[in-house]
């Protein structure tokens, strides 16, 4: 048998071995149910935009056991630190104030209004999302815990995820005792 030969007969027998390694994904995409498709936002003048119905909320829901422990404080502040759209950063910022003390919660409470009525938020569609890699939590006396936070982060533009910025996070917490359980007094992100 010619060498031209056999190398083309090889040739032929390791390309019919060969298959497309998305043919299964692409089965299961035609197999699986019709998605339907997000509403689109209806344009107004200048250029805004506005979403047509509610808001998904991006961040967590608070526990009714958020405070129970400064662990569990750190973790819920955290969490909604690290998720928040520009269609829910008024709500994510009056969560924030709710899990703070002192002047951080008037602080968050004021930045809640001013974050509303941001129209680059609105024009830029900025986000994030994220979640809690890990708390250390340290005793300072019989009500403050100092503790260090540490998320995951990944900043939205245009409503999609910017995959060149995803990274971790690091803050350095207060959290202090009151009467409705722990509550965040100082939250310091690193650089």
């Amino acid at each position: 048998m010619p060498r031209p030969l056999i190398v083309l007969v090889l040739l032929i027998g390791v390309l019919a071995g060969c298959q497309d390694p998305y043919q299964q994904d692409r089965a299961h995409d035609r197999r699986s149910p019709a998605r339907t498709k997000p509403t689109l936002p209806q344009a107004l003048r200048g250029g805004e935009v506005l979403p047509r119905g509610p808001a998904r909320d991006t961040a967590p829901t608070i526990a009714a056991n958020a405070r129970a422990t400064a662990r569990s404080a750190v973790s819920v502040f955290c969490g909604q630190w690290t998720n928040w759209s520009w269609r829910t950063i008024g709500r994510q910022q009056r969560r924030l104030a709710a899990l703070a003390t002192g002047p951080l919660a008037r602080e968050l409470a004021a930045e809640a209004q001013v974050r509303v009525q941001d129209q680059a938020l609105r024009r830029d569609r900025l986000g994030a999302r994220g979640h809690v890699v890990a708390i250390d939590v340290k005793r300072r006396g019989s009500a403050t815990r100092r503790a260090v936070c540490v998320a995951w982060e990944q900043q939205l533009t245009d409503g999609r995820a910017d995959q060149m910025d995803a990274r971790h996070h690091v803050y350095l917490v207060t959290v202090t005792r009151t009467r409705d359980g722990w509550a965040v007094s100082q939250w310091q992100p690193q650089p």
